[in-house]
Protein backbone atom coordinates (compact mmCIF):
# COMPACT_ATOMS: atom_id res chain seq x y z
CA UNK A 1 0.00 0.00 0.00
CA UNK A 2 1.56 3.36 -1.07
CA UNK A 3 0.43 6.80 0.94
CA UNK A 4 -0.04 10.00 -0.79
CA UNK A 5 3.03 12.06 -1.62
CA UNK A 6 4.69 14.56 0.51
CA UNK A 7 6.39 17.26 -0.66
CA UNK A 8 9.41 18.96 1.71
CA UNK A 9 12.43 21.43 0.40
CA UNK A 10 14.70 19.18 2.29
CA UNK A 11 15.39 15.69 3.37
CA UNK A 12 17.87 14.27 5.24
CA UNK A 13 18.81 10.83 5.76
CA UNK A 14 19.72 9.59 9.27
CA UNK A 15 19.05 10.72 12.63
CA UNK A 16 22.59 10.88 13.95
CA UNK A 17 23.84 14.24 15.22
CA UNK A 18 24.70 15.21 11.76
CA UNK A 19 21.46 14.71 10.64
CA UNK A 20 19.24 16.17 13.62
CA UNK A 21 21.68 19.27 13.54
CA UNK A 22 21.68 20.03 9.96
CA UNK A 23 18.22 19.66 9.58
CA UNK A 24 17.43 22.06 12.78
CA UNK A 25 19.59 24.49 10.98
CA UNK A 26 17.95 24.69 8.15
CA UNK A 27 14.41 24.65 9.30
CA UNK A 28 15.92 27.51 11.23
CA UNK A 29 16.43 29.23 7.84
CA UNK A 30 13.52 28.98 6.77
CA UNK A 31 12.92 25.66 4.74
CA UNK A 32 10.67 22.76 5.24
CA UNK A 33 12.76 19.67 6.50
CA UNK A 34 11.99 16.37 7.05
CA UNK A 35 14.30 13.41 8.75
CA UNK A 36 13.58 10.00 8.12
CA UNK A 37 15.81 7.10 9.72
CA UNK A 38 15.36 3.68 9.57
CA UNK A 39 15.60 2.89 13.49
CA UNK A 40 13.73 3.41 16.48
CA UNK A 41 14.88 6.45 19.27
CA UNK A 42 17.22 6.44 21.34
CA UNK A 43 19.16 4.00 20.26
CA UNK A 44 22.47 2.67 22.02
CA UNK A 45 25.61 3.89 19.87
CA UNK A 46 29.50 3.81 20.55
CA UNK A 47 31.48 7.28 20.43
CA UNK A 48 30.64 8.12 23.95
CA UNK A 49 33.99 10.26 24.18
CA UNK A 50 33.34 13.88 23.11
CA UNK A 51 36.57 16.33 22.00
CA UNK A 52 36.44 19.67 24.23
CA UNK A 53 35.83 21.29 20.84
CA UNK A 54 32.11 19.65 21.30
CA UNK A 55 31.23 22.83 23.65
CA UNK A 56 32.12 25.74 20.53
CA UNK A 57 29.11 23.69 18.54
CA UNK A 58 27.18 23.09 21.00
CA UNK A 59 27.43 26.61 21.95
CA UNK A 60 26.64 27.58 17.87
CA UNK A 61 23.17 25.71 18.64
CA UNK A 62 22.22 27.22 21.44
CA UNK A 63 22.52 24.09 23.27
CA UNK A 64 25.18 24.81 25.87
CA UNK A 65 23.00 24.84 28.71
CA UNK A 66 21.31 21.50 28.24
CA UNK A 67 24.36 19.59 27.56
CA UNK A 68 25.66 21.04 31.07
CA UNK A 69 22.17 19.54 32.71
CA UNK A 70 23.03 16.10 31.30
CA UNK A 71 23.86 12.94 33.00
CA UNK A 72 27.73 12.75 31.74
CA UNK A 73 31.39 12.74 33.37
CA UNK A 74 33.55 15.49 32.51
CA UNK A 75 36.96 14.05 31.43
CA UNK A 76 40.03 16.91 31.97
CA UNK A 77 42.74 14.18 31.04
CA UNK A 78 43.79 10.91 29.51
CA UNK A 79 46.56 8.15 30.30
CA UNK A 80 48.91 7.56 26.83
CA UNK A 81 50.71 4.17 26.74
CA UNK A 82 52.49 4.47 23.43
CA UNK A 83 55.40 2.96 22.09
CA UNK A 84 58.33 5.78 22.08
CA UNK A 85 57.30 7.78 24.57
CA UNK A 86 57.29 7.41 28.71
CA UNK A 87 53.84 6.89 30.14
CA UNK A 88 51.68 10.21 30.48
CA UNK A 89 49.02 11.76 31.93
CA UNK A 90 47.85 14.56 29.59
CA UNK A 91 45.60 17.25 30.55
CA UNK A 92 43.40 18.47 27.97
CA UNK A 93 43.88 21.99 27.58
CA UNK A 94 41.32 24.75 27.88
CA UNK A 95 37.50 23.06 28.49
CA UNK A 96 36.77 19.79 29.15
CA UNK A 97 36.16 16.41 27.10
CA UNK A 98 32.65 14.52 27.69
CA UNK A 99 31.80 11.10 28.03
CA UNK A 100 28.01 10.37 27.63
CA UNK A 101 25.96 7.97 26.49
CA UNK A 102 25.01 8.58 22.92
CA UNK A 103 21.52 7.37 22.83
CA UNK A 104 21.17 10.72 25.34
CA UNK A 105 23.43 12.73 23.45
CA UNK A 106 21.85 11.84 20.32
CA UNK A 107 18.37 11.63 21.60
CA UNK A 108 19.01 15.65 23.20
CA UNK A 109 20.25 16.73 19.37
CA UNK A 110 17.14 15.37 17.77
CA UNK A 111 14.64 16.77 20.33
CA UNK A 112 16.40 20.08 19.45
CA UNK A 113 15.71 19.36 15.81
CA UNK A 114 11.69 18.33 16.26
CA UNK A 115 11.52 21.41 18.43
CA UNK A 116 12.69 23.77 15.18
CA UNK A 117 10.22 22.58 13.36
CA UNK A 118 11.33 19.96 11.46
CA UNK A 119 9.18 16.80 10.82
CA UNK A 120 10.54 13.13 11.86
CA UNK A 121 9.63 9.94 10.70
CA UNK A 122 11.66 7.27 12.41
CA UNK A 123 11.73 3.74 12.01
CA UNK A 124 11.00 5.04 7.94
CA UNK A 125 13.38 2.48 5.78
CA UNK A 126 14.53 4.47 2.24
CA UNK A 127 14.14 1.85 -0.35
CA UNK A 128 15.55 4.16 -3.37
CA UNK A 129 16.16 7.43 -4.46
CA UNK A 130 15.47 9.42 -7.96
CA UNK A 131 15.73 12.34 -9.56
CA UNK A 132 12.93 13.48 -11.31
CA UNK A 133 13.97 16.44 -12.70
CA UNK A 134 17.18 18.31 -12.42
CA UNK A 135 15.37 19.99 -9.23
CA UNK A 136 13.74 17.45 -7.48
CA UNK A 137 14.10 14.09 -5.77
CA UNK A 138 11.55 11.11 -5.93
CA UNK A 139 12.22 9.23 -2.59
CA UNK A 140 10.64 5.26 -1.99
CA UNK A 141 10.58 5.07 2.02
CA UNK A 142 9.15 1.76 3.78
CA UNK A 143 7.32 2.36 7.16
CA UNK A 144 5.17 -0.54 8.73
CA UNK A 145 4.41 -2.53 5.21
CA UNK A 146 3.49 0.61 3.70
CA UNK A 147 5.79 2.65 1.22
CA UNK A 148 5.24 6.31 1.19
CA UNK A 149 6.59 8.78 -1.66
CA UNK A 150 8.69 12.02 -0.08
CA UNK A 151 9.53 14.55 -2.91
CA UNK A 152 11.99 16.82 -1.69
CA UNK A 153 14.57 19.78 -3.62
CA UNK A 154 17.50 18.48 -2.07
CA UNK A 155 18.95 15.47 -0.34
CA UNK A 156 20.97 15.20 2.67
CA UNK A 157 22.75 11.75 3.10
CA UNK A 158 23.58 11.76 7.21
CA UNK A 159 23.61 7.88 7.35
CA UNK A 160 26.96 7.37 8.31
CA UNK A 161 28.90 4.57 7.61
CA UNK A 162 25.86 3.14 5.72
CA UNK A 163 26.29 5.74 3.08
CA UNK A 164 22.91 5.33 1.80
CA UNK A 165 22.90 7.16 -1.23
CA UNK A 166 26.89 5.65 -1.91
CA UNK A 167 29.37 7.87 -3.65
CA UNK A 168 33.32 7.44 -3.95
CA UNK A 169 35.37 7.53 -1.31
CA UNK A 170 39.04 8.01 -0.21
CA UNK A 171 40.62 5.73 1.83
CA UNK A 172 43.14 6.58 4.27
CA UNK A 173 43.94 3.47 5.38
CA UNK A 174 43.62 -0.42 4.85
CA UNK A 175 40.33 -1.27 6.46
CA UNK A 176 40.77 -1.45 10.53
CA UNK A 177 38.12 -2.96 12.67
CA UNK A 178 36.67 -2.45 15.75
CA UNK A 179 35.75 -5.30 18.72
CA UNK A 180 33.94 -3.34 21.46
CA UNK A 181 32.56 -4.69 24.59
CA UNK A 182 31.03 -3.04 27.52
CA UNK A 183 31.58 -4.33 31.10
CA UNK A 184 30.68 -3.21 34.43
CA UNK A 185 32.44 -1.08 36.32
CA UNK A 186 31.89 1.27 39.30
CA UNK A 187 35.12 2.40 40.02
CA UNK A 188 36.70 5.69 39.65
CA UNK A 189 39.53 5.90 36.19
CA UNK A 190 41.00 8.21 33.87
CA UNK A 191 40.41 6.99 30.01
CA UNK A 192 43.37 5.69 28.47
CA UNK A 193 44.92 4.79 25.18
CA UNK A 194 47.39 1.24 24.82
CA UNK A 195 49.07 0.21 22.26
CA UNK A 196 50.33 -3.85 21.85
CA UNK A 197 51.95 -5.80 18.87
CA UNK A 198 48.79 -5.86 16.81
CA UNK A 199 46.77 -2.63 17.51
CA UNK A 200 45.67 -0.83 20.20
CA UNK A 201 43.55 -0.54 23.14
CA UNK A 202 40.97 2.66 23.87
CA UNK A 203 39.15 2.48 27.29
CA UNK A 204 36.49 4.82 29.06
CA UNK A 205 34.34 4.75 32.15
CA UNK A 206 30.93 5.65 31.49
CA UNK A 207 28.44 7.30 33.35
CA UNK A 208 26.09 4.17 33.66
CA UNK A 209 28.76 2.56 35.70
CA UNK A 210 30.07 0.44 32.80
CA UNK A 211 33.23 0.64 31.17
CA UNK A 212 33.91 0.74 26.97
CA UNK A 213 36.43 -1.19 25.91
CA UNK A 214 37.57 -0.93 22.22
CA UNK A 215 40.27 -2.94 20.69
CA UNK A 216 41.60 -1.48 16.99
CA UNK A 217 43.32 -3.87 14.67
CA UNK A 218 43.80 -4.74 10.97
CA UNK A 219 41.05 -6.17 9.02
CA UNK A 220 43.10 -9.25 7.44
CA UNK A 221 44.72 -9.94 10.99
CA UNK A 222 41.08 -10.03 12.08
CA UNK A 223 40.07 -12.79 9.48
CA UNK A 224 43.42 -14.85 10.23
CA UNK A 225 43.49 -14.78 14.10
CA UNK A 226 40.44 -13.39 15.69
CA UNK A 227 37.44 -14.39 13.78
CA UNK A 228 36.92 -18.02 14.96
CA UNK A 229 37.95 -17.12 18.47
CA UNK A 230 36.93 -13.96 19.32
CA UNK A 231 35.80 -14.03 22.75
CA UNK A 232 38.87 -16.06 23.88
CA UNK A 233 41.12 -13.50 21.94
CA UNK A 234 39.76 -10.51 22.96
CA UNK A 235 39.34 -11.64 26.77
CA UNK A 236 43.31 -12.99 26.92
CA UNK A 237 44.48 -9.40 25.29
CA UNK A 238 42.91 -7.33 26.80
CA UNK A 239 43.45 -9.11 30.20
CA UNK A 240 47.04 -8.85 29.37
CA UNK A 241 46.53 -5.07 28.94
CA UNK A 242 44.78 -4.05 31.87
CA UNK A 243 47.41 -6.46 34.51
CA UNK A 244 50.01 -3.37 32.75
CA UNK A 245 47.35 -0.08 32.92
CA UNK A 246 46.64 -1.52 36.43
CA UNK A 247 50.19 -0.57 38.02
CA UNK A 248 48.98 3.12 37.46
CA UNK A 249 45.41 2.71 37.73
CA UNK A 250 44.62 0.18 40.41
CA UNK A 251 40.82 0.43 40.00
CA UNK A 252 41.04 -0.65 36.53
CA UNK A 253 41.71 -4.84 38.22
CA UNK A 254 38.08 -4.79 38.49
CA UNK A 255 37.70 -5.09 34.86
CA UNK A 256 40.14 -8.34 34.92
CA UNK A 257 37.92 -10.15 37.04
CA UNK A 258 34.83 -8.94 35.23
CA UNK A 259 36.90 -10.12 31.90
CA UNK A 260 34.84 -13.63 31.65
CA UNK A 261 31.66 -12.25 31.67
CA UNK A 262 31.47 -10.67 28.96
CA UNK A 263 28.07 -11.48 26.84
CA UNK A 264 28.93 -9.44 23.95
CA UNK A 265 31.82 -8.33 21.49
CA UNK A 266 30.76 -6.49 18.44
CA UNK A 267 32.72 -5.19 15.67
CA UNK A 268 32.50 -2.25 13.54
CA UNK A 269 34.31 -1.18 10.97
CA UNK A 270 36.82 1.87 11.86
CA UNK A 271 38.52 2.99 8.51
CA UNK A 272 39.32 6.26 8.01
CA UNK A 273 38.04 7.60 4.71
CA UNK A 274 36.28 10.65 2.97
CA UNK A 275 34.10 11.26 0.34
CA UNK A 276 35.88 12.71 -3.29
CA UNK A 277 32.23 14.00 -4.30
CA UNK A 278 30.64 15.30 -0.80
CA UNK A 279 28.55 17.56 -2.68
CA UNK A 280 26.85 17.25 -6.36
CA UNK A 281 23.72 18.56 -7.35
CA UNK A 282 20.70 18.58 -4.79
CA UNK A 283 22.66 15.95 -2.77
CA UNK A 284 25.60 16.71 0.19
CA UNK A 285 27.14 14.07 2.38
CA UNK A 286 27.55 14.86 5.43
CA UNK A 287 28.99 13.45 9.02
CA UNK A 288 30.50 10.19 8.37
CA UNK A 289 28.70 10.19 5.27
CA UNK A 290 31.19 12.77 4.21
CA UNK A 291 34.18 11.72 6.51
CA UNK A 292 35.76 9.12 8.97
CA UNK A 293 38.02 10.57 11.56
CA UNK A 294 41.11 7.72 12.71
CA UNK A 295 39.45 6.83 15.92
CA UNK A 296 42.25 8.16 17.87
CA UNK A 297 41.84 11.82 17.12
CA UNK A 298 38.36 11.18 19.15
CA UNK A 299 36.99 14.02 16.86
CA UNK A 300 34.34 12.23 14.77
CA UNK A 301 31.07 13.80 16.96
CA UNK A 302 32.51 17.34 16.82
CA UNK A 303 33.43 16.66 13.33
CA UNK A 304 30.14 15.72 12.47
CA UNK A 305 28.64 18.74 13.98
CA UNK A 306 30.76 20.91 12.21
CA UNK A 307 30.18 19.31 8.50
CA UNK A 308 26.40 19.21 9.40
CA UNK A 309 26.84 23.09 10.84
CA UNK A 310 28.74 23.89 7.39
CA UNK A 311 26.26 21.94 4.93
CA UNK A 312 23.61 24.00 6.40
CA UNK A 313 25.08 26.83 5.06
CA UNK A 314 25.66 25.43 1.98
CA UNK A 315 22.62 24.30 0.99
CA UNK A 316 21.10 27.67 2.26
CA UNK A 317 23.38 29.53 0.45
CA UNK A 318 22.06 27.22 -3.01
CA UNK A 319 18.80 27.79 -2.27
CA UNK A 320 18.43 31.33 -1.80
CA UNK A 321 21.83 32.45 -3.66
CA UNK A 322 22.03 30.42 -6.72
CA UNK A 323 24.60 32.95 -8.33
CA UNK A 324 26.75 31.73 -5.23
CA UNK A 325 26.36 27.66 -6.53
CA UNK A 326 30.01 27.04 -7.43
CA UNK A 327 31.76 28.51 -4.50
CA UNK A 328 29.20 27.04 -2.04
CA UNK A 329 30.21 23.75 -3.50
CA UNK A 330 34.11 24.72 -3.62
CA UNK A 331 33.88 25.42 -0.42
CA UNK A 332 32.38 22.18 1.07
CA UNK A 333 34.34 20.12 -1.07
CA UNK A 334 37.33 21.81 0.12
CA UNK A 335 36.41 21.53 3.48
CA UNK A 336 35.76 17.69 3.81
CA UNK A 337 39.17 17.09 2.06
CA UNK A 338 41.80 19.28 4.07
CA UNK A 339 39.72 18.04 6.95
CA UNK A 340 40.36 14.51 6.41
CA UNK A 341 43.78 15.40 5.42
CA UNK A 342 45.30 17.46 8.36
CA UNK A 343 43.18 15.08 10.64
CA UNK A 344 45.03 11.42 9.19
CA UNK A 345 48.47 12.99 9.18
CA UNK A 346 48.16 13.37 12.71
CA UNK A 347 47.40 10.05 13.28
CA UNK A 348 49.76 9.07 10.97
CA UNK A 349 52.87 10.85 12.98
CA UNK A 350 51.28 8.89 16.08
CA UNK A 351 51.32 5.71 14.77
CA UNK A 352 54.88 6.55 12.87
CA UNK A 353 55.87 5.86 16.53
CA UNK A 354 55.07 2.41 16.98
CA UNK A 355 56.19 1.63 14.18
CA UNK A 356 60.30 1.05 15.22
CA UNK A 357 58.47 -1.27 18.39
CA UNK A 358 56.38 -3.38 16.17
CA UNK A 359 56.82 -5.37 13.06
CA UNK A 360 53.78 -6.42 12.17
CA UNK A 361 50.87 -5.18 9.89
CA UNK A 362 48.75 -3.11 12.14
CA UNK A 363 52.01 -1.04 12.63
CA UNK A 364 54.17 -1.29 9.19
CA UNK A 365 51.06 -0.81 7.09
CA UNK A 366 50.40 2.50 9.28
CA UNK A 367 54.28 3.46 8.53
CA UNK A 368 54.35 2.66 4.74
CA UNK A 369 51.04 2.44 3.39
CA UNK A 370 48.92 5.35 4.79
CA UNK A 371 47.89 8.19 2.07
CA UNK A 372 50.83 10.68 2.76
CA UNK A 373 50.00 14.10 2.87
CA UNK A 374 51.85 17.34 3.18
CA UNK A 375 52.42 18.30 6.96
CA UNK A 376 51.05 21.81 7.59
CA UNK A 377 53.88 23.91 9.73
CA UNK A 378 53.36 23.79 12.79
CA UNK A 379 52.38 27.73 12.92
CA UNK A 380 49.05 26.65 10.54
CA UNK A 381 47.79 23.71 12.65
CA UNK A 382 45.03 26.02 13.92
CA UNK A 383 45.10 30.00 13.08
CA UNK A 384 43.33 30.71 16.36
CA UNK A 385 46.75 29.63 18.41
CA UNK A 386 48.47 31.69 20.27
CA UNK A 387 51.71 31.22 22.39
CA UNK A 388 50.45 32.52 25.66
CA UNK A 389 53.97 32.45 26.83
CA UNK A 390 55.08 35.09 24.52
CA UNK A 391 51.78 37.96 25.17
CA UNK A 392 53.26 41.41 24.18
CA UNK A 393 57.15 40.09 23.39
CA UNK A 394 59.75 41.95 25.47
CA UNK A 395 61.23 43.43 21.97
CA UNK A 396 57.73 45.39 21.38
CA UNK A 397 56.53 48.36 23.27
CA UNK A 398 53.39 50.55 22.48
CA UNK A 399 56.02 52.81 20.22
CA UNK A 400 57.36 49.63 18.51
CA UNK A 401 56.55 50.48 14.74
CA UNK A 402 54.74 47.65 12.96
CA UNK A 403 54.06 47.43 8.62
CA UNK A 404 52.49 44.95 7.30
CA UNK A 405 54.71 42.32 5.89
CA UNK A 406 55.59 42.80 2.07
CA UNK A 407 55.02 38.91 1.28
CA UNK A 408 51.44 38.90 2.02
CA UNK A 409 49.13 38.45 -0.64
CA UNK A 410 44.98 39.15 -0.92
CA UNK A 411 43.21 36.95 -3.01
CA UNK A 412 38.99 36.36 -2.72
CA UNK A 413 37.92 32.86 -1.16
CA UNK A 414 35.23 31.57 -0.02
CA UNK A 415 33.85 31.80 3.64
CA UNK A 416 30.86 31.36 6.03
CA UNK A 417 29.49 34.60 6.59
CA UNK A 418 26.27 34.10 8.76
CA UNK A 419 23.75 31.94 6.93
CA UNK A 420 25.42 31.88 3.76
CA UNK A 421 28.77 31.09 1.73
CA UNK A 422 30.42 34.19 0.57
CA UNK A 423 33.48 35.23 -1.39
CA UNK A 424 35.74 37.47 1.09
CA UNK A 425 39.40 38.82 1.44
CA UNK A 426 41.66 35.88 2.01
CA UNK A 427 45.65 36.09 3.51
CA UNK A 428 48.14 33.95 1.22
CA UNK A 429 51.73 33.84 3.53
CA UNK A 430 54.50 31.83 3.53
CA UNK A 431 53.78 30.68 6.98
CA UNK A 432 50.87 29.17 6.09
CA UNK A 433 50.11 26.38 3.71
CA UNK A 434 46.41 27.76 3.48
CA UNK A 435 44.81 31.10 2.70
CA UNK A 436 43.01 32.10 5.83
CA UNK A 437 40.16 35.38 6.11
CA UNK A 438 39.60 34.80 10.14
CA UNK A 439 41.51 34.98 13.53
CA UNK A 440 39.30 34.50 16.73
CA UNK A 441 36.25 35.13 14.23
CA UNK A 442 37.87 38.56 13.22
CA UNK A 443 38.21 39.19 9.72
CA UNK A 444 41.98 39.97 9.84
CA UNK A 445 42.03 39.95 5.95
CA UNK A 446 39.96 42.46 5.62
CA UNK A 447 41.39 44.71 8.47
CA UNK A 448 44.92 44.14 6.90
CA UNK A 449 43.23 44.67 3.36
CA UNK A 450 42.05 48.24 4.16
CA UNK A 451 44.98 49.23 6.43
CA UNK A 452 47.65 51.92 4.71
CA UNK A 453 51.15 50.71 3.60
CA UNK A 454 52.78 52.42 6.24
CA UNK A 455 54.27 52.35 9.71
CA UNK A 456 52.21 52.56 13.07
CA UNK A 457 53.03 52.40 16.09
CA UNK A 458 51.66 48.98 18.20
CA UNK A 459 49.58 50.91 20.31
CA UNK A 460 47.85 52.42 16.86
CA UNK A 461 47.31 49.15 15.68
CA UNK A 462 46.32 48.16 18.85
CA UNK A 463 43.43 51.41 19.10
CA UNK A 464 43.11 50.39 15.87
CA UNK A 465 41.52 46.54 16.25
CA UNK A 466 39.51 48.13 19.62
CA UNK A 467 37.10 49.79 17.37
CA UNK A 468 36.30 46.30 15.67
CA UNK A 469 36.25 44.05 18.91
CA UNK A 470 37.24 44.41 22.36
CA UNK A 471 40.31 44.49 23.83
CA UNK A 472 40.77 41.58 25.32
CA UNK A 473 40.80 40.44 21.67
CA UNK A 474 42.72 43.18 20.36
CA UNK A 475 45.32 42.40 22.25
CA UNK A 476 45.20 38.66 21.24
CA UNK A 477 44.96 39.23 17.39
CA UNK A 478 47.80 42.00 17.83
CA UNK A 479 50.43 39.47 19.04
CA UNK A 480 49.26 36.92 16.81
CA UNK A 481 49.61 38.98 14.55
CA UNK A 482 53.59 39.61 15.45
CA UNK A 483 54.34 35.96 16.37
CA UNK A 484 53.51 34.70 12.80
CA UNK A 485 55.32 37.72 11.16
CA UNK A 486 52.26 39.01 9.19
CA UNK A 487 53.56 42.38 11.30
CA UNK A 488 57.08 42.81 11.27
CA UNK A 489 59.18 45.78 13.17
CA UNK A 490 60.79 48.71 10.75
CA UNK A 491 63.04 51.19 11.50
CA UNK A 492 61.93 53.08 14.17
CA UNK A 493 65.41 55.79 13.52
CA UNK A 494 63.51 58.33 12.28
CA UNK A 495 59.99 57.82 13.14
CA UNK A 496 57.93 59.91 15.01
CA UNK A 497 56.61 58.50 18.12
CA UNK A 498 53.71 57.53 19.64
CA UNK A 499 52.31 60.16 22.06
CA UNK A 500 48.85 58.37 22.51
Amino acid sequence: MTVQNQNFDIVVVGAGPAGSVCAAQLQKYGHRVCVIDSQKFPREHIGESLSPGIWHHMQTLGLTEALQASKKFICQSIEIHWPGSKIQRRELAGKPGIIIKRSDFDYLLLNHAVAAGVQLKLEHRLLSQAKLTDYCWSLTVLHQSQTQQINCKWLIDASGRARACRGTVQKNTRKTLCLVSYLPFNENAVPFIKAFSHGWLWGMPLPDKRFNLMLFVDASYYQKHIATQQKNYFSRVVNDLLLDLAKTQPALKQLICNLQAIKKISVVDATSYYSTQAISDQLIMIGESALALDPLSSSGVEKALQTSISAAIVVNTLLKKPHNTQLAKDYYQQLITQSARQHQQWADDFYAQGAPYFQTGFWQRDANNRVKVKQLPKKSDNIDNIDKNRLEPERITANSLLNKSTKIRYIQTAALTGQFIEAVDAIQHPNFTQAFSFIADFAIASFLKKLPDQAFAAAQLYAQLSIHTVPDKAKYILNWLIQNELLVTVNETHAPKYQG
